[in-house]
């Protein structure tokens, strides 16, 4: 029987609530060494009072206090993820994230 790839995932985890998925990928290697900077920027900066900075996949700074943990945990197998019968997830891998969820049709929102 063959073993089941798994995909691993990098996130930081923050005390408000609004954790950041940084990475996801079945590369455990590229995830550690993410995991491994994530870990090094959020100690440098604790150390230098300064915020903790993240260009990738938002762009955004905050206090590293605001930080409780930064992990690497599985997230499913890759067999898992290919089978995912949820039409969000199987747009969206064949139209893009623009094209997946309908536009509002240049109508601001929040000015109503």
């Amino acid at each position: 029987m063959a073993k089941e790839k798994m995909v691993y995932g990098v996130m930081v985890c923050r005390t408000d609530g609004n954790h950041i998925p940084v990475i996801e990928s079945s590369d455990y290697d590229k995830c550690y060494e993410c995991w491994n900077a994530m870990q090094f920027e959020w100690t440098t900066a604790s150390k230098e009072q300064r915020p903790f900075r993240l260009e990738d996949p938002v762009v955004t700074a905050f206090s590293p206090s605001m930080i409780y943990e930064i992990k690497l945990v599985p997230v499913m197998t890759e067999e898992l993820a290919s089978k995912s019968n949820n039409p969000y997830q199987a747009r969206m891998a064949s139209q893009g994230l623009s094209q997946t969820f309908p536009s509002a049709g240049g109508i601001d929102l929040l000015s109503r």
